[in-house]
């Protein structure tokens, strides 16, 4: 089984407003739904949950539903997630733990 991935990094200066624009644009280009889940990452806690709660302001969604956040101790992902705001470490052991169950 072949599985891609598209990746796209973008660097900014934490809570810029191109941050917002960049996920609301994958968002409604489909992005976030059936093709995998929008990571946002912040070095900070305080930053994260800032993020998530101005993304889902932003979009019209639910804090904890479609939009969530992850944190070392606290986190809110509903099921139907497509914009997921975490810290780097948190991507880097969600890499980690994922990377074994690729099959190429």
């Amino acid at each position: 089984m072949v599985m891609a991935f598209i990746i796209l990094i973008s660097l900014s200066t934490n809570y810029s407003l191109l941050i917002f624009e960049i996920y609301q644009f994958l968002y409604e280009v489909g992005y976030g739904s059936s093709k995998g889940i929008i990571g946002v990452t912040q070095p900070r806690r305080v930053v994260v949950l800032a993020t998530a709660k101005r993304v889902a302001y932003e979009l019209g969604l639910h804090l904890g539903k479609e939009v969530g956040f992850q944190v070392r101790y606290d986190k809110k992902i509903g099921e139907s997630c497509s914009i997921l705001s975490m810290t780097d470490r948190i991507l880097l052991q969600e890499v980690q733990v994922n990377i074994f169950h690729i099959s190429l």
